[in-house]
């Protein structure tokens, strides 16, 4: 018989907060259906503005600032490879002996 009282308590209980807990349903669900028609929107205009389909993460940012610099630095090290050449004396051939190409 305490078995009956508690199943049927608990049909009680459920009855009482079924409409709750549709209502806590149904407005995730709305929040839900929202949230994907706004990213979906942002993905859609973004893509066509030459943007990334979603969103850049604070990690990522970083990434590119930290690649970004470390490609300004690549840039202010290179140094021209005939800078030490004279390009305007005689027998300036790339076949020359004081040439790195070797031959003669």
């Amino acid at each position: 018989m305490l078995e009956f009282f508690k199943l049927f308590g608990q049909g009680i209980l459920y009855t009482i907060l079924s409409p709750f807990i549709l209502a806590y349903f149904a407005i995730f669900l709305a929040y839900t259906m929202l949230n994907y028609l706004v990213c979906e929107v942002y993905s859609v205009v973004s893509f066509f503005f030459g943007g990334g389909c979603s969103k850049k993460t604070k990690l990522e940012r970083e990434l590119e600032k930290q690649e970004m610099s470390v490609l300004i630095e690549k840039e202010k090290s290179v140094t021209l490879v005939n800078s030490g050449t004279n390009l305007g004396a005689e027998n300036s051939s790339p076949y020359e002996e004081n040439n790195l190409g070797g031959r003669e």
